[in-house]
């Protein structure tokens, strides 16, 4: 019923008793066709285990034309005594059988009658065995009745294991065969049951990445991952592969083979790729996997140039630098417009020049190289002229004050030395 459940009981006079409890726990009922509780059999009131203190009075409607009591918390009084209407009706004597029979019919395919148990049966553990080839393994029969005459293993194999109350165990040190028929049977007086099962080998090693040749960026490069894997000679393996990774497309096949072609790019450098099989062994599912760091060759990219000054005067010390990307990493050289004094510095990428003069004017350029190609930028430094000192000036004028004074007193030591007093 909606909003219910119900569960089984106790068994009183050998009949069924179950209670009906709401889906909240605030109500519910028992039900017992032939429990004699207040003048026969019918439906009794369980107390609520959150409201023990609210009970719903007695109900209009009857089972089996006795009375009961319901309970009704946050359950209307209407809907208490529907769900008491139905259980008493399930649980009817006359019905209560019939219905379970019906039941067993549907969902079970046959249920015992009480008193009479049902047929013994063995079973083996695991179900559907699945070992590597030359590996061991330890298999259980067990039987759900313990008074069988004999329980035991039938194989082509020799039998290695241990017996206890119900059960024995079948030991294989060395799995030797790809596909193995096991029976188990046991004998409980007339009867003979027999459980049969196939023992499946295999053998998968890891998966192997191989990179074909060397992979330069810029140029088609291709990546190919191999499993190899034996089954029974009857079933082609059912294995898959997955290859990723590396900043390449999924790529996805079944059989022990897959490969991915692919333009290298410089970034990939030292990316990881991944290979992934998965070999399916009935409801087994083993897998296994592999991993390659890819490497990269790449030309000389991204060659920058750069100085912190592009226009200079003479006298100034001028820096240019020089950086680029490749693997391996590349040799670098200069271009410069003269050949006069100049140091480098850091491997050659960085060039000083100290006291620039105007022949350090022009274009400085920076070749980069590897045994994959070449590139190569460059930087133009701009003479102004030179600087003239603040000093200058003022030297200049005192020398021509210098000069002037000097003059001047020349003239008048002449003039003062010249001079002579008129005779009376």
């Amino acid at each position: 019923m909606p909003g219910s459940f119900a569960r089984a009981g106790e068994r009183f006079s050998g009949s069924l008793s179950l209670w009906v409890l709401s889906g909240d726990g605030s109500w519910g009922f028992w039900v017992s066709p032939e429990r004699q509780e207040e003048g026969g059999p019918g439906c009794f009131a369980v107390p609520p285990r959150r409201h023990p203190g609210l009970w719903c009075g007695k109900a209009e409607a009857s089972c089996r034309g006795k009375g009961g009591n319901g309970v009704r918390t946050d359950a209307s009084l209407a809907a208490c005594q529907q769900q008491r209407a139905y259980w008493c009706r399930m649980m009817d004597p006359c019905r209560t059988w019939g219905a379970m029979a019906l039941l067993c019919l549907l969902v079970l395919g046959g249920c015992p009658l009480p008193g009479h148990p049902g047929p013994c049966r063995v079973s083996i553990y695991p179900e559907e065995p699945t070992v590597e080839f030359g590996t061991s393994l330890l298999l259980n029969c067990t039987s759900s009745c313990r008074n069988y005459s004999r329980l035991s293993w039938e194989v082509s194999i020799t039998k290695m294991g241990m017996q206890g109350p119900g059960w024995v165990s079948l030991s294989i040190p060395n799995v030797t065969s790809w596909s193995l028929e096991l029976q188990c049977f046991g004998v409980f007086g007339e009867q003979r049951d027999i459980a049969n099962t196939t023992l499946h080998a295999y053998r998968f090693s890891p998966p192997k990445i191989y990179l074909e040749g060397d992979m330069v960026a810029g140029k088609e490069a291709r990546v190919t991952c191999n499993v190899s894997t034996q089954v029974s000679p009857l079933e082609p393996p059912n294995l898959h592969l997955m290859l990723w990774g590396g900043g390449l497309p999924p790529s996805t096949h079944r059989g022990p083979s897959v490969g991915l072609s692919f333009t290298a790019q410089p970034e990939q450098h030292n990316r990881e790729v991944t290979c992934e099989a998965v070999l399916r062994l009935g409801r087994r599912t083993v897998n296994a996997s592999a991993v390659v760091t890819l490497w990269v060759w790449a030309a000389p990219h991204d060659v920058e140039v750069w100085a912190p000054r592009t226009v200079f005067t003479t006298g100034d010390n001028l820096t240019v630098m020089c950086r680029a990307e490749g693997n391996p990493l590349p040799q670098l050289r200069w271009e410069m417009p003269t050949n006069t004094s100049w140091k480098l510095w850091d491997g050659g990428t960085t060039i000083t020049i100290p006291a620039a003069q105007r022949v350090h004017n022009g274009t400085y350029r920076c070749l980069a190289e590897n045994r994959y190609g070449a590139g190569a930028a460059g930087i133009d430094l701009v003479f102004q002229g030179s600087s003239r000192s603040p000093l200058i000036p003022v030297v200049v004028i005192l020398a021509v004050v210098t000069v002037l004074a000097g003059v001047a007193v020349s003239w008048w030591l002449y003039h003062t030395q010249s001079w002579k007093p008129m005779p009376s």
